[in-house]
Order: structure tokens, then sequence, then C-alpha cells
């Protein structure tokens, strides 16, 4: 029996977890949001929890408040999961693998009206300076976000180093707040008081114990009944050129 088939055999709507046989896995004990566009909940990088990933949050417009993106369909096989949404004129499909130490969403989005659509897309997420783990760097250049973390386990550090890319970019912030909460909403970052259909394409983070947000967006105009396709990628490593190769590779 081929792959293929056996993936059929084993399809279900009921499972989340994702794999590729290699040091990161996705498996969220307790999912705290499992229809989140994205992969929010936790991966464990060896035997290292990474807590949050990032959401991913789609707009029309030029308007701050994210679509509520329906639910219409989920299906999952040992090696992929497959979600579509609708919100009125706008489907979206997301398929999310975990591949070469990444996590990877691919977004098919498409407009079913005879109209032209403006679509923002902002991939983010939330990094923690505290006793858990601490931020040690984070710089863009050549279209990337780098980010390097001390994560602590059990008295040990693992220097961890990520690689946060998206197709179509067009700006990206870095925030800190000294407040805030580790939740999927746009409207508790501090990215809703500047996003007007662009990030401020600047880096504001300070040494202290807080949350660091990060996102990356992109912009994309469908014409009727157009259909295009969108990648988010978070890859991880054990240094920063490993980290970006795994990126490019994805």
């Amino acid at each position: 029996m081929e792959f293929k088939e056996m993936s059929e055999l084993l399809r279900r709507s009921d499972k989340l977890y994702l794999g590729f046989g290699e040091r990161l896995v996705w498996t969220p004990t307790h999912p705290t949001c499992p229809e989140c566009l994205g992969f929010w909940d936790a991966s464990n990088f060896y035997d290292v929890r990474v807590y949050p990933n990032y959401t991913i949050h789609v707009f029309l417009g030029d308007d701050p408040v994210p679509l509520n993106l329906r639910v219409k369909g989920r299906t999952w096989i040992p090696n992929a999961l497959e979600t579509e949404y609708e919100e009125g004129h706008l489907r979206i499909r997301e398929l999310k693998t975990v591949l070469k130490d990444s996590l990877v969403s691919e977004l098919v989005l498409e407009n079913v009206s005879e109209e032209e659509l403006r679509v923002n897309v902002v991939a983010w997420g939330r990094l923690e300076n505290g006793e858990r783990s601490v931020v040690n760097s984070i710089r863009f250049q050549n279209d990337v976000l780098s980010i390097v973390e001390d994560l602590k386990k059990g008295g040990r550090n693992l220097r961890l180093f990520r690689a946060f890319g998206i197709s179509d970019l067009e700006s990206f912030q870095v925030q800190f707040s000294k407040d805030g909460l580790s939740v999927p909403r746009f409207e508790y970052t501090p990215f809703f008081d500047y996003f007007d259909g662009r990030l401020e394409d600047e880096i504001r983070y300070f040494d202290e114990e807080g949350g660091i947000y990060h996102a990356l967006h992109a912009g994309l105009t469908l014409r009727p009944l157009e259909k295009r396709l969108l990648r988010v990628v978070m890859a991880f490593g054990l240094d920063p050129d490993e980290a970006l190769k795994k990126l490019r590779e994805c």
C-alpha cells in the first residue's frame, strides 16, 4: 500500500498533532486555539516547550479589526492539517505542516466576488522575557525576522534561533509591552494601536521583563474570482545560519 493510500485511511477531523521525524514537533497537550490560523499552541524543540509560536490574522482593506473567520471544515492526516475558512466574499484554505524543523502555513486566499478585494495578512507572535526565557536579540534583515532566545528547563539552557518569514512581505514591527496576555487576540497586541493597512517598520524592545511582540505583514490585491497562495514559515535551529537555511528550504 502506498503512503498516499495509507494517509487516506488515517484521515480524520479531530486530531492536530504534526511532525516530520526531526527535532521539532507540534503536539499541544491542551490546545487553546485549535481553530486559529498558524501555530499559536505549543511546539517542542527536543524536549523544550516553545510557546507561543505565531498566529495569523486577516483584514480587509485598512480596517484594523481582523475578520472573524468561520471554520467550514478540517481534515488531518499524519503529515498535514488542512482547515477551510470563510467570511463574506473571502475563502481561505490553510495547510499546516511541520517540515525541516519549521512550522509552515500555506494559505490559499480566494475572492469569490465580482469585485476586487484588498487583503492584509499579519502573522505575529509573542516572546517572553522572564524566568523561563530570555530574548537575546531580534533583528530584521533580508525580509526575515531573526530571533535569539535562551529557554530554560530543569536547570539547563537551550539557546534557540528562529527565522520568521512571510511571502509578499510589505511591512514588519517588533514592539515591547510591559503588560499583555499570551492570547491570540490582535486587539490585545500593541499593533492594534498602529495598524492602518501596514505596520511601523521598526524594532522597539527593552531588556527587561515583559512581552516582545513581533509581526510580519503581507498585502494582496485579489482580482474578481482570483486565488492567491501565501506562505508563512517559522524555522528553528541551534545557530542562525541553520534556522535561515531551513526557512529558505521550506
